[in-house]
């Protein structure tokens, strides 16, 4: 189980990452340096009509056809592989938070939507929060998966704060909560290994709309967008 640091330590803690998507607050080659591995220009995107804060966020788009296709898979993720400060190690605690806004429910059937990876350099993520139908999912190594909310929000924006201890072993945890304007917050939790092996350094963070399984260009593929806003990571001691 977590131990539960006081709310004033937490605010006195630097984050080590935080983005925006504000013009003039975020640093261009550092917002460049994330969406670099987007498949194309439409598929990430600094949308100025819809925001958490301020005026701007991230719109990830996929669809049908080859330019929403990067690595076999239909995406349209930003990540943090090139930010070494970010990668994390075994023993280490961290806090993620973020915004999402989710325009609609999953279109039916409904392939699996990833929203936030955390992702080793080889092989599967170690965890990920996705969207399939009307559930938020938080899934951690090939088995465990926990329903954060059911149904998701949509038409709104909601802010999750995840904490997590990482750790291939059983003394892991991870510790998600839902945050909606109106309704009282939503906590879960997970204990348990939390990285697939014991390399230190060995993962990072993407965020975005990623749909696993879909075939190369396939012309079924719906237009979907997806909006990311505040994030701000945090190494916790």
């Amino acid at each position: 189980m977590s131990a539960v640091l006081p709310l004033l330590l937490l605010a006195q803690l630097a984050p080590a990452f935080q983005l925006t998507y504000e013009p003039g607050k975020d640093s261009p080659a550092l917002l460049q340096l994330t969406q670099s591995r987007a498949p194309s220009a439409e598929a990430l995107q600094i949308d100025c009509t819809r925001a958490r804060q301020g005026r701007c966020s991230q719109r990830a788009t996929v669809g049908p056809g080859l330019r929403f296709i990067q690595a076999g898979a239909t995406r349209a993720e930003a990540d943090a592989m090139d930010l070494p400060a970010l990668r994390y190690s075994p023993g280490e605690r961290w806090r993620y938070r973020f915004s999402l806004w989710l325009p609609e429910a999953a279109p039916s059937p409904s392939p699996l939507a990833i929203l936030w990876q955390w992702k080793r350099f080889s092989g599967r993520p170690d965890a990920f929060i996705a969207q399939r139908g009307d559930a938020l999912l938080l899934r951690v190594g090939t088995s465990a998966s926990l329903t954060l909310l059911k149904p998701v929000p949509t038409n709104r924006w909601f802010d999750l704060d995840v904490r997590t201890h990482w750790s291939p072993s059983s003394n892991g945890w991870i510790e998600a909560r839902v945050s909606r304007a109106g309704d009282p917050p939503v906590l879960r939790h997970y204990s348990g290994p939390t990285t697939r092996d014991s390399r230190p350094r060995a993962a990072y963070v993407k965020w975005g709309l990623y749909q696993p399984g879909t075939v190369d260009g396939a012309s079924a593929v719906p237009v979907r967008s997806v909006w990311h806003d505040a994030i701000d990571i945090t190494q916790l001691p």
